[in-house]
């Protein structure tokens, strides 16, 4: 789904992708990116989010470095007013016989550093892929979060620069938000990154760690459940933010108090449309567990009651063997199993 306003094409789609559809247009807010990016990425931990918001898709620069023609890649004048929402590159991501990958949120970002004449290099651009995921599914979620990663890596050849210029590429980062982690991994944040290591036999200092060549891939897991204690300013900050039991009145109070962020107009109504959304959801939930749970029980009543049924019957054809042969009738016992008239005849003669 993509991240321009597209709120008409929201209008056809069902409750959970609506609200699917407001989340990924909250999350690509400018100012609750900044907070994202400062809580994550070594490379603005320093900033203020002021500072890391005129980073994130800074026109300034185009993906090769400075712009000489005054635009962006896009052909954006520098000087046209930055919106408070990311516009973002291409969400899907396909190469021949490798299939494709449907981003959630995709932009650039300007490292620190790098804006300015003959500082700004290849190296100095990254590029950001945020997913949010509402089920948990581990075995699953970190082999593709790599995949995602490495995807955004191979694509940039031919594309961003040629072989055998391999150290043009960008650096990517792709940011997972798990809502609904269970609370062995509530609110916590793990980072998955490449690094060097040195064989015991060789000397040190034989080969130099420029890390810069191979720093190129980081993934970051943000686990959130709404039960466990905040241990991280990020965690509480997008619990608050993604919370659905929250009154959107009340959640738009703590983040301007405690996280001094100030939401727009469009952000306030969407995440009002997420909270209504939520309810729905809730609502849709229970009706559909309702209606499930009746469908088990009357599918276990039925089921229960063919066996009370045949225990009955069971009961009923023994004492009536017992009454044919306290009565003298032992000898016509045989004829219950093989004439179902004579057995009903019986049992009404025996009042059973």
């Amino acid at each position: 789904m993509g991240l321009a306003g597209d709120t008409q094409g929201a209008d056809r789609l069902s409750c959970k992708e609506k609200y699917d559809h407001y989340c990924k247009r909250v999350l690509s807010n400018k100012d609750v990116l900044a907070r994202i990016l400062r809580h994550t990425m070594k490379e603005y931990r320093k900033m203020s989010p002021e500072d890391i918001r005129a980073c994130i898709e800074d026109l300034s620069c185009t993906l090769g470095g400075p712009s000489k023609t005054g635009k962006d890649m896009r052909g954006r004048k520098q000087n046209q007013k930055r919106p408070e929402y990311i516009l973002g590159v291409n969400t899907e991501d396909s190469m021949p016989g490798e299939g494709s990958v449907l981003y959630d949120i995709r932009f650039m970002a300007r490292q620190p550093g790098g804006s300015q004449g003959k500082e700004t290099t290849h190296w100095r651009q990254i590029m950001v892929d945020i997913e949010a995921q509402t089920k948990f599914w581990q075995r699953r979620l970190e082999p593709r979060a790599v995949l995602y990663g490495s995807k955004m890596i191979c694509s940039q050849l031919g594309r961003l620069y040629k072989s055998p210029q391999y150290e043009k590429g960008r650096k990517v980062y792709s940011i997972w938000i798990c809502t609904d982690s269970p609370r062995r991994l509530g609110n916590r944040i793990f980072h998955i990154a490449l690094h060097r290591d040195e064989d015991y036999e060789t000397k040190p200092g034989r080969a130099p760690d420029k890390t810069r060549y191979y720093d190129r891939l980081e993934i970051i897991f943000i686990y959130l459940n709404q039960k466990e204690k905040h241990k991280d300013p990020l965690t509480d900050f997008l619990s608050t933010l993604l919370a659905k039991e929250m009154p959107w009145q009340e959640r738009l109070n703590i983040l301007r108090d405690r996280f001094g962020l100030q939401p727009d107009d469009e952000m306030k109504e969407e995440m009002k449309e997420m909270c209504n959304l939520s309810e729905a959801i809730e609502r849709d939930g229970i009706r559909k567990g309702r209606r499930q749970g009746l469908r088990e029980g009357q599918k276990q009543g039925k089921k229960q009651g063919r066996k009370e049924g045949l225990r009955e019957g069971q009961m009923r054809i023994l004492r009536l063997i017992t009454k044919m042969n306290s009565s003298g009738e032992g000898k016509l016992i045989f004829r219950l199993q093989e004439d179902p008239d004579f057995l009903e005849q019986q049992l009404k003669k025996y009042k059973l």
